[in-house]
This record gives structure tokens, C-alpha cells and sequence, in this order.
């Protein structure tokens, strides 16, 4: 139903919030972590990929049963031409170091399909690890 929703009206740019993020819970509560990221773009397919892989680095055991463009929400929205239909699609352009470092696991994770291994992990965030970090850019090609 959300694909369907996203369907019926264009975007210009949308912005993903991924400074902190619940893993587990929400979506008021649970295990918190931070990623210290933002991503934005046109694409929402895209950044929703994008945004599932990151969760996946810290360990959102609910979303590893699939690869990322196999989940039924992300796979409805591409099957409606909503965005990206595959990790091939998805283009990241990181602004800063830490999004180059960012944009490399997660680009990693999508090519292999199911997640982000254990080797190419972030440890848990600090506290205040956002800051610093770069506005990553997720679009199609």
C-alpha cells in the first residue's frame, strides 16, 4: 500500500534522517543507535535501500530475511516504477570522508544483496557521532 501511495505523486527531493535510528521497537521506542547520517535525493526507492542497509550495519535483525530489493515494500515500489529496481541503480555521491567511507559499505552491502557482512560493520555509535558527518546524496542513474 505504501508503494501505491508513492506512486501517485512525483518528488523532487527527499531527505533521510539517519543522525539516530531504532533497530528494533519504534517507532517511539527500542534500541537505539546512531548512524550519524543524511541522505538525500529523488529516488525514495533508493534511499529507502539505502536507509534498510544501514539499519542492517547496526543490526536490524528484522530486515536481514531478504536481500534489499527482494523486501516486499521496496520490490512493490520498484515493480510500480516508483525507483531504483536494483543495488545497480542506486547511486551514492558522498560529500566528506566519512560519507565516502559510508557510501563504500553501503554499496558493498547492496552488490552482495543481502546485508552488510560482519567485516564490513560500524561499531555502535557514541554518543554525538553524528556530527561531522556528511549529507550523502542517494539518486538513480
Amino acid at each position: 500500500m505504501i508503494a501505491e501511495i508513492n506512486k501517485s505523486y512525483p518528488v523532487d527531493f527527499a531527505v533521510m534522517d539517519a543522525a539516530k535510528a531504532f533497530i528494533d521497537g519504534g517507532p517511539d521506542k527500542g534500541t537505539e543507535v546512531e548512524p550519524g547520517l543524511m541522505l538525500a535525493g529523488k529516488d525514495r526507492v533508493a534511499l529507502d535501500a539505502a536507509g534498510v542497509t544501514i539499519l542492517r550495519e547496526f543490526g536490524a535483525s528484522s530486515l536481514m530475511k531478504k536481500p534489499v530489493f527482494e523486501l516486499d515494500q521496496i520490490r512493490r515500489a520498484a515493480e510500480l516504477g516508483v525507483g531504483a529496481a536494483s543495488a545497480s541503480a542506486v547511486e551514492l555521491v558522498p560529500l566528506d570522508e566519512p560519507g565516502r567511507d559510508a557510501a563504500g559499505r553501503i554499496r558493498t552491502a547492496l552488490a552482495l544483496g543481502s546485508g552488510i557482512s560482519s567485516t564490513t560493520r560500524a561499531p555502535p555509535s557514541a554518543p554525538n557521532s553524528n556530527q561531522g558527518r556528511s549529507l550523502t546524496r542517494s539518486t538513480t542513474t
